[in-house]
């Protein structure tokens, strides 16, 4: 299923995990936002990295974006948000590694 959010088509989640995405991404920006107010500074020297295993139509990723809008998504910065290849390393032809457990698309 998806929705419309601000213009933007968003996929929403319906796996057993989606609800814990969700918090896990909501705790993840209020923890960053409680750093930098701690330190007195803005977002211009914070860098969240990681494989948060999201794409920019998926909800998780809207969130964060929503949540702390002053990130930038380095991929969608320096490739555009058209980019035709994915990202991503998740079941992607290169990729060695596969979990049994792993949630498909």
């Amino acid at each position: 299923d998806q929705i419309m959010v601000d213009g933007i088509q968003v996929d929403v989640p319906r796996d057993n995990y989606a609800g814990c995405r969700v918090s896990q991404i909501t705790e993840l920006a209020q923890m960053l936002r409680l750093v930098l107010q701690s330190q007195g500074q803005d977002s211009a020297g914070l860098i969240l990295g990681g494989d948060l295993n999201t794409k920019p139509n998926f909800l998780e990723y809207n969130l964060l974006s929503a949540l702390l809008p002053e990130l930038q998504d380095a991929w969608v910065a320096v490739h555009g948000p058209d980019e035709k290849e994915d990202g991503f390393t998740c079941e992607a032809p290169g990729n060695t590694y596969s979990s049994v457990g792993q949630v498909p698309e």
